[in-house]
């Protein structure tokens, strides 16, 4: 708001919001209303004696008036917590906490909302309704599985399944937290552990500053797996680049011999199916593929810079016959070894 608005329009928009609510109040007995910061209202009503049910109904409806009205007229989203009704002034404060505590279940409930403390309680589960429409540990199990597959969209779709948590009024927001920090934590610490390079983890400070369930979607689709999965990325072609330079290296040095991708990869020690995967992704090409191409350039080199015949160079380059190689060579480069040799020599 502050990038938006002057300081002036600010403090004229917080005096008009007192007023909406002292005058949605007074309409209803009597009341007051003062600034408790950072955006925040404490309203104070007062009604005639009455039953705790048509106090509390009353509350409600004051607090979804006050809603409509700011939502309709002014530039903000506005959540109201309310406590439970009491008849003692002696209580005060501890109503101001409960609405306050109402206000945390934002997590739950999403913006905009009306939403009273007694909606809340306690259900002898640690704020754990059964069931819940998704699991935790199967949703961090399968964002564990995305971000190691790389596979952005289908963590996204993962992610999108905490949704359905929205409105969910039985859930403490206190689990709720707590549920999807550790969450967080446990996939930060699992796929960490298998990277080269160490990565710092979120602070506990910043997950406690999301209050709604879009903005953990968010976080979560930005600070975990676009963070996680270009971190993977990174190492991974860092890993498949340093590979396909060693074989690149062998296949060149080795070319005069009968090479075979998996006696190559054996002699480099490393995994036939990643020396594949580092030619495809490095070079877009394939072992044999990457082989002929070097055969060819030495034919090349051998042709212009010595006198060996197209026979003895077929046959230092495996070939069975002088004819399969000129059929090959001139594939490759567009014309016969020997007409190579007389228009470039």
């Amino acid at each position: 708001m502050a990038e938006i608005y002057s300081e002036a329009d600010l403090y004229y928009f917080r005096y008009g919001l007192s007023m909406v609510i002292q005058e949605v109040i007074d309409s209803q007995g009597q009341g007051v209303v003062s600034a408790h910061g950072d955006g925040r209202f404490l309203a104070l009503n007062t009604l005639e004696e009455s039953a705790s049910e048509e106090a509390h109904a009353t509350f409600l409806g004051s607090a979804s008036t006050i809603r409509d009205f700011i939502k309709q007229y002014f530039p903000f989203t506005v959540s109201i917590g309310v406590s439970r009704v009491r008849k003692d002034y002696a209580y005060m404060s501890l109503s101001a906490q409960e609405a306050e505590e109402a206000l945390k279940h934002k997590l739950v409930t999403g913006t905009n909302e009306v939403i009273p403390i007694v909606e809340f309680q306690p259900d002898g589960t640690d704020g754990q309704p059964s069931p819940l429409p998704i699991s935790f540990r199967e949703l961090e199990n399968d964002l564990i599985y995305a971000i190691r597959s790389l596979d952005q969209q289908l963590a996204y779709r993962f992610i999108d399944e905490l949704g359905t948590l929205q409105g969910h009024r039985s859930i403490s927001y206190q689990w709720l937290q707590s549920q999807l920090a550790e969450m967080v934590f446990t996939i930060y610490r699992t796929i960490g552990g298998s990277l080269r390079n160490p990565i710092a983890e979120p602070v506990m400070a910043e997950l406690m500053q999301l209050t709604t369930l879009e903005e953990w979607i968010d976080w979560l689709k930005s600070q975990a797996v676009d963070m996680l999965i270009s971190e993977l990325s990174n190492e991974h072609m860092e890993h498949m680049q340093k590979v396909a330079q060693q074989l690149t290296a062998y296949i060149h040095e080795h070319n005069e011999e009968d090479l075979r991708l998996e006696s190559s990869c054996k002699a480099l020690n490393l995994p036939a199916s990643i020396g594949k995967q580092a030619l495809k992704e490095i070079h877009e090409t394939t072992f044999s593929e990457y082989l002929l191409q070097s055969r060819i350039a030495k034919a090349q080199k051998w042709l212009l810079e010595t006198e060996m015949s197209v026979e003895e160079i077929a046959s230092r380059l495996q070939y069975s016959n002088a004819q399969n190689f000129s059929r090959t060579f001139k594939k490759a480069v567009g014309v016969p070894p020997g007409h190579y040799r007389k228009e470039y020599s």
